[in-house]
């Protein structure tokens, strides 16, 4: 049994180097996908700065094993449905924004060895319970794993749509932030305003539809 940690990266070259470095070591590989975010208008698909050369250097000398892939324009649902594809049935995902670090990690990896359930919430900022992101970050490749439609949720092809709420614990062994980054996001914030605005009226679009 493997740990896989999964990054999806656009022009986050003042950000994806602490990224990285946070997890180095505590998962057996890394996984960095490179792609322009859907609805955001740019001359390119793939980033324009340093990102690439940043994971590349990095990979270099990192205890963790490192890929680094580009991958074509697709809603974020999509995407990370796509990046769970080369990992083996019965291997551990780790979910990381190219802009967030690990703050905390005391998590023993053994334990995903002989757990019964198929994943755990984990903590922002602070360890405790109220501040336990209520997606999935930390989970079990199942069959047919994928990220459901409205790119909240968890499905497969054995239990169908699965609640993280419900079905995953929390541990707070693993906290991550992005409050340490705060400085270092304001050059990509006119970009994450405007893939915001445009996945906020996509998902008012799909609400229309499924109330007609």
């Amino acid at each position: 049994m493997k740990l896989h940690a999964i990054i999806h990266a656009f022009n986050s070259a003042d950000t994806i180097l602490k990224c990285l470095e946070s997890i180095d070591g505590l998962v057996d590989d890394i996984w960095v996908y490179d792609s322009r975010w859907i609805g955001v208008e740019y001359y390119s698909n793939f980033s324009t700065d340093e990102t690439d050369k940043i994971v590349l250097k990095f990979a270099r000398h990192a205890k963790s094993r490192v890929h680094l892939g580009f991958m074509p324009v697709l809603h974020q649902y999509e995407a990370r449905s796509r990046a769970f594809l080369p990992i083996p049935e019965g291997d551990w995902i780790f979910i990381l924004d190219s802009d967030e670090c690990v703050k905390t990690w005391t998590f023993d990896k053994s334990r995903l060895d002989t757990t019964t359930i198929q994943g755990f919430r984990i903590c922002f900022r602070i360890p405790d319970e109220f501040t336990a992101y209520p997606t999935a970050r930390l989970f079990k490749k199942t069959k047919g794993m994928r990220i459901t439609f409205d790119h909240r949720w968890l499905a497969d092809d054995e239990h169908g749509k699965i609640d993280p709420w419900r079905v995953f614990p929390v541990t707070t062994d693993i906290v991550i932030d992005n409050h340490e980054l705060a400085d270092e996001k304001k050059k990509m914030r006119p970009v994450m305003n405007t893939y915001e605005a445009w996945l906020s009226k996509w998902e008012n679009e799909q609400d229309g539809r499924n109330t007609n």
